[in-house]
């Protein structure tokens, strides 16, 4: 449980969020009692508007601060949190903020709403997520990408004085409007070191679509972000110690196989965090026949705990709702012999990947072609 240090300091480099304030202010200090979710894609910079909130308001006592990115079980962080702020209560009213909330299924959220809000002193919960299931008790701000004229007004201020007018026109226009995207190329063209990038990203890594050149050469280009979560580093420890994959959430789990996807040529899509089953990832393949949908379920179980044919009957049903080209069960442990001779009756559409095969894409990342 950390506190979040919230004394008036205001970053004069945020803008474009006046409208998103004052939402947060109407609904933070109304009498609703509602939970608080501020949810957007990555790097729209749902963690730095509420941090501004807070910073900017009237709030009685510090910010309860938890972090769910850099746990490794989601869920243990959350109860044990919980069981802390019941066995240390703040003294006089608190607000409690939960970050990185995309690996909590809709029930955990329904408990911490529930217990949290039980502690007659808790004046507000916010959680922060790139999405969550909408629930009648929480009301949602979706956070988008700046509009054109604050992104010109953020960017010119990151950048002003290290580039020309016509290369400040290409930054803005290309970063789309995502606050993080600025940000790390203004580190990136300061030469800031490497720690000091992946601070900024939060621990993960950002590949860029069609790359950039540094302003000596006179021209940015396509400086647009792809969310790749698991870092070279997270695959280099993998490789030393693949029983280490058994620490990762399972969210974590679904972003080291979309950059293993990405890296065997796949253009990968991560999709909500659901429990709905049957699609983690969207992976997608251009061929001369034509573009290729593999629908990819991930399932990080322990080594003794099987996979069984219902999951891959329901994955089959899934494939066939969605008319894919393919499906695709990876798992870290094992199947059963019924899961087998199901895939086999299916074998052009369906495939099984157990924890060897993962073990070999993290071998060989980096250095193949193709899909295996």
């Amino acid at each position: 449980m950390d506190e979040f240090e919230y004394q008036r300091v205001i970053d004069s480099r945020f803008v474009g969020r006046d409208s998103e304030v004052e939402w947060l202010r109407s609904n933070f200090f109304g009498r609703s009692h509602r939970a608080i979710s501020v949810t957007g894609s990555a790097g729209t910079g749902k963690t730095s508007l509420v941090k501004y909130f807070l910073a900017s308001s009237r709030i009685a006592s510090q910010p309860l601060w938890l972090n769910l990115e850099q746990e490794r079980n989601s869920e243990e962080a959350l109860f044990a949190f919980i069981d802390q702020l019941y066995e240390n209560r703040p003294s006089g009213s608190f607000c409690v903020v939960i970050d990185g909330a995309d690996g909590l299924s809709e029930d955990n959220i329904k408990f911490a709403i529930s217990r949290i809000y039980k502690i007659k002193a808790t004046r507000g919960l916010i959680f922060i997520a790139r999405s969550l299931p909408h629930l009648d008790r929480v009301s949602n701000l979706n956070l988008d990408n700046l509009s054109e004229n604050y992104a010109s007004e953020l960017i010119k201020g990151l950048l002003e004085k290290i580039l020309t007018p016509e290369q400040l026109d290409l930054a803005i226009k290309n970063s789309h409007g995502n606050p993080l995207a600025m940000e790390l190329l203004a580190k990136m063209l300061a030469g800031e070191e490497g720690k000091e990038i992946l601070s900024v990203l939060g621990g993960q890594l950002y590949n860029f679509s069609d790359g950039f050149l540094l302003p000596e050469e006179k021209i940015i280009t396509a400086i647009r972000p792809t969310i790749m979560s698991a870092t070279d580093k997270l695959i280099d420890k993998l490789r030393m110690k693949p029983e280490s994959i058994y620490d990762l959430s399972s969210r974590q789990f679904e972003e080291l196989l979309a950059s293993l996807l990405s890296d065997m040529g796949w253009e990968v899509e991560l999709t909500k965090a659901t429990r709905d089953g049957g699609k983690d990832i969207l992976a997608y393949l251009d061929t001369d026949l034509g573009k290729m949908l593999c629908l990819v379920e991930a399932k990080r179980y322990r080594k003794d705990r099987k996979i069984g044919v219902d999951l891959v009957r329901t994955l089959y049903g899934t494939l066939c709702d969605h008319q894919a080209n393919s499906a695709m069960l990876i798992t870290t442990s094992s199947f059963s012999p019924d899961a087998m001779a199901f895939q086999k009756r299916h074998e052009y559409q369906l495939r099984l990947r157990a924890f060897g095969d993962i073990a070999l894409w993290i071998k060989n990342y980096k250095n193949r072609a193709g899909f295996t």
